[in-house]
């Protein structure tokens, strides 16, 4: 496709990122692997992203449904009703990925559904990894913030076109060791490892491995497996088909309690409460 500069607009938006980053409300990204629906709803104060990939169905946007094919980018404004009816046909995965800022559309910035879409692998890369430093309730890490810059100047226009590349590794910039320890914890979250573990991964102390993994990632390594935990959770927790206990199971939890407490703890809501949501999207 062919190239084009980021618009005023969105660079207007970018900065915006960098000067009041408490507008990031929240990241999320989950597969759908059946049928799955949002009935249409509105947020008065919060701007939506979500890009849809191999998904088919439709979605509510503007008062009126559209059909959905291949990938689809859709941006509702606050006060802009929305919602979709989504479902995976043939053996590609169909994914969501979703993001919500507290603040207004730039006039002209985004186009509200542009679907059919193709060679977005840009934009995806960089979505991935924006929704998996997302999740961290503490200080974010300090590549966040321009990875969500990237994903919000990588956004399609009208024309279907989007900027730049977008590597979609979360670990570009690490030293090898951490790279090692972050796709660790990626295998193993049904088993989390040990800090020792992973610091003897890293070929760090203990003590030096938390410092550097607290420099890079703004939390320790406790809170990054817990956070990556509860991303993976609240994923799982929206397929239809999956009962709580399966999600337990899959994240570890000897029991549905046990993991009912934890998830309540972490994200506010019950399993069962997250789940019934439409406003979680």
């Amino acid at each position: 496709m062919k190239s084009t500069r980021t618009s005023p607009a969105r660079l207007e938006l970018c900065s915006r990122l960098f000067a009041e980053p408490a507008i990031v409300v929240g990241t999320l990204t989950h597969e759908v692997r059946g049928a799955y629906s949002i009935a249409p709803h509105v947020h008065e104060d919060l701007l939506q992203f979500d890009l849809l990939v191999g998904c088919r169905g439709t979605a509510f946007v503007g008062n009126l449904w559209h059909v959905l094919s291949d990938v689809s980018a859709m941006v509702c404004p606050p006060g802009v009703p929305h919602g979709y009816e989504l479902v995976r046909r043939g053996p590609m995965p169909c994914r969501v990925y979703h993001l919500k800022l507290r603040c207004p559309m730039p006039e002209g910035a985004y186009p509200p559904l542009l679907s059919g879409l193709t060679k977005m692998e840009a934009l995806q890369a960089a979505f991935r990894v924006v929704v998996q430093l997302g999740y961290l309730k503490t200080d974010r890490p300090p590549t966040f913030l321009p990875r969500l810059a990237e994903v919000l100047s990588l956004w399609p226009t009208a024309a279907g076109e989007q900027t730049g590349n977008s590597s979609g590794q979360i670990h570009d910039d690490l030293p090898p060791g951490l790279a090692a320890t972050v796709s660790l914890i990626e295998d193993r979250l049904a088993d989390p490892p040990g800090v020792e573990e992973l610091a003897t991964l890293a070929g760090y102390s203990v003590r030096h491995f938390n410092r550097q993994f607290q420099a890079r990632f703004a939390c320790s390594p406790h809170d990054y497996i817990t956070q990556r935990r509860v991303a993976l959770a609240r994923g799982l927790l929206l397929d239809p088909n999956l009962k709580v206990h399966e999600v337990a199971m899959q994240l570890g939890f000897p029991s549905v309690a046990i993991f009912s407490r934890w998830f309540r703890r972490e994200v506010g809501l019950s399993p069962s409460e997250h789940r019934a949501s439409p406003t979680v999207m």
